[in-house]
């Protein structure tokens, strides 16, 4: 399939990458389960250095429309399937278990997918707007905790800068969950309306510096509102 005009989508619970350049999306949750939470397969790929986003599909056995399951958002530059495609291949998406939240996240101003470079203490942006109270907010770096918060509400905007950054390349990443608790419906159409979120990571090439600037890197392709706990500073 190498030069070939196809997306390559690794779905279900069960996967393995193989470091190709086409291995640009994977699927975390469907109509079948939420695998971010049945499975660690992708926080395994991800912790073994494959770069890839984050996206929910409708896959289930079912006719069922509008109760297929997750969703992808996606950050398009046209309404159209070339700005699908091309925003499929950035990795500028997120997964959803059928929540309709709006995610904008953020470092150094780049958007989710993106791998960049950071001078001095990268600042981390987070942007939600939905339709329930947001309850938890957990920011993960190379796949640990470290900071979790309670907005309480439905929309939310924070940002803070990551003072114990360590040198070299670093992933971040952000789960969110909204107030309520899952359905379990019969057969397989159990996350039709989810309650999470999880975004595509963010690369940084940490460099030491106390100018902070940023730029792109060239790959293979303020508000405080509830508790935080950490080493994230605002």
């Amino acid at each position: 399939m190498d030069g070939s005009a196809t997306l390559w989508y690794p779905h279900h619970e069960e996967w393995d990458l193989f470091s190709h350049i086409q291995e640009e999306y994977v699927e975390v949750c469907a109509g079948w389960y939420d695998y971010m939470q049945t499975t660690d397969v992708t926080q395994h790929h991800l912790a073994a250095g494959h770069r890839f986003g984050l996206t929910g599909a409708s896959d289930n056995h079912r006719i069922c429309p509008g109760m297929g399951g997750a969703l992808t958002g996606l950050y398009v530059q046209q309404r159209s399937r070339e700005g699908v495609v091309a925003a499929l291949k950035a990795r500028r998406c997120y997964a959803t278990t059928g929540t309709r939240l709006l995610m904008d996240f953020r470092i150094n101003g780049h958007l989710m997918g993106s791998c960049l470079e950071s001078i001095g203490e990268p600042r981390l942006q987070l942007s939600l707007s939905g339709q329930r109270q947001i309850e938890l907010v957990t920011v993960l770096h190379d796949e640990e905790v470290i900071a979790q918060l309670a907005p309480g509400t439905r929309s939310w905007q924070w940002n803070c800068t990551d003072a114990e950054a360590e040198p070299g390349w670093h992933f971040y990443r952000v789960e969110v969950k909204e107030r309520g608790e899952t359905k379990q419906y019969p057969h397989n159409i159990a996350q039709a309306a989810g309650f999470r979120a999880y975004s595509s990571p963010i690369w940084v090439r940490e460099s030491r510096n106390d100018n902070a600037t940023v730029g792109d890197v060239n790959t293979n392709r303020q508000e405080r509102t509830g508790d935080l706990f950490g080493r994230l500073r605002l």
